[in-house]
């Protein structure tokens, strides 16, 4: 029988068979002990709103990574809009930014999302470690706001893909949701 009837011819590539899946030239970034991640590795950006720069800076730094570039134009009314100063088309985005007093701090973020979002992230992932308003996420009262809801429809609107959470019913399932949890730097690569 020739060769190119059995199946196991080796075609253009001589490492691989025919019906092989062709893999590409994509490397993987991490060691095989290091086996909770994908072999794929992602492009990923960090980057930090002005209120929690010190932990994205951490962050990045954990990741392997150097803290994106964020400029700022500050209007003479007091509005700001945040310019992100790197490239991020097709690539996970990942900002780090509180929500607590004043209410700056969250305009920043949904700013922020949204400037990666126009710039076509792929994807557009917020840490939020202290999540502002999250004592109101339920109605205990008549005529009350809930206002750890609005919130969260707000970063789902302004285009966020996921973010860390307070309450399960905060958020709608249109949108994944991550858990943050830490992980000892003594257990990774374990």
């Amino acid at each position: 029988m020739p060769d190119g009837v059995t199946g196991n011819t080796l075609d253009f590539d001589s490492r691989k068979s025919r019906f092989e899946p062709w893999s590409g030239n994509k490397k993987s970034r991490f060691k095989s002990r290091d086996f909770i991640f994908k072999e794929e590795s992602m492009a990923v950006k960090i980057f930090s709103g002005r209120a929690t720069t010190y932990l994205a800076e951490k962050i990045a730094h954990a990741y392997g990574e150097t803290l994106g570039t964020v400029n700022y134009q500050q209007f003479s009314d007091g509005e700001m809009s945040p310019i992100i100063g790197d490239s991020v088309r097709g690539h996970d985005v990942f900002i780090v930014q509180s929500t607590f007093a004043p209410a700056d701090n969250f305009m920043e973020l949904l700013l922020m999302i949204d400037a990666a979002k126009r710039a076509s992230a792929l994807n557009v992932n917020v840490l939020i470690p202290y999540f502002g308003y999250a004592r109101q996420d339920r109605k205990d009262k008549p005529r009350v706001a809930i206002a750890a809801k609005l919130i969260a429809n707000l970063l789902s609107a302004a285009g966020a893909d996921r973010h860390s959470k307070q309450r399960p019913t905060c958020f709608s399932h249109r949108r994944g949701v991550a858990h943050a949890r830490s992980i000892p730097a003594s257990d990774r690569g374990r």
